[in-house]
């Protein structure tokens, strides 16, 4: 026999999903699903979330040159000959989270410094 929900049960959902909507619409767009449910007479709420682990975040996520994409974004805008304070608003971060991004390109360029590195990168064809 399947029980209807009480009205305050119906009402406790309704909120329930009103709360979650936000969250609801960023799990979607990772590809994953949120289920809500009111169980004990509205007294208490289940909430089951899945996310899938196999999707690489584009902006972490190595491309073919072994440079993240942000890296790869940095290290255009150094060879347009921007400065970090252009390059950090361009981007909407931080000036040490560009230069955090031009160290980490270095590193994987095998460049001494950022002239070298827009080179390496210009050379094999990567901006």
């Amino acid at each position: 026999m399947t029980r209807l929900p009480s009205a305050t049960e119906s009402t406790a959902s309704a909120n329930l999903a009103d709360h979650f909507a936000e969250i609801n619409f960023l799990v979607r767009s990772l590809g994953g699903t949120l289920q809500t449910d009111v169980v004990i007479e509205g007294q208490a709420h289940q909430v089951v979330l899945a996310l899938p682990h196999d999707q690489p975040s584009s902006l972490t996520a190595p491309s073919a040159s072994g440079l993240s994409s942000r890296e790869l974004q940095v290290m255009q805008f150094l060879a347009e000959g921007k400065r970090d304070r252009d390059i950090a608003e361009a981007l909407f971060i931080s000036e040490s989270t560009v230069k955090f991004h031009i160290n980490n390109s270095l590193t994987k360029l095998q460049a001494k410094n950022r002239y070298q590195g827009v080179y390496r990168a210009a050379i094999q064809g990567w901006i």
